[in-house]
């Protein structure tokens, strides 16, 4: 019988890691992520509007090579 057949797991405090995979018990990353050095920056960020050249602000996520934006 191979292990962890039978067994439940519960899953309600299961923590995620910054790229949304699950956590090992007691990190803070995943194994992926893990030793890479993977670039994490979050901050607020102005950005100039198409029409009208108004500012408005964003949140913005770089995570890795990817830049993430969210409007406030």
């Amino acid at each position: 019988m191979s292990p962890g057949v039978g067994k439940r797991f519960d899953f309600s405090n299961v923590q995620y890691c910054i790229c949304g995979l699950p956590c090992a018990p007691g990190t803070d990353s995943c194994d992926s992520c893990e030793g890479r050095n993977s670039v994490h920056h979050e901050g607020e960020i102005m950005k100039k509007q198409k029409r009208g050249g108004t500012l408005k602000k964003y949140w913005f996520v770089l995570l890795g090579k990817e830049l993430y934006s969210y409007k406030n």
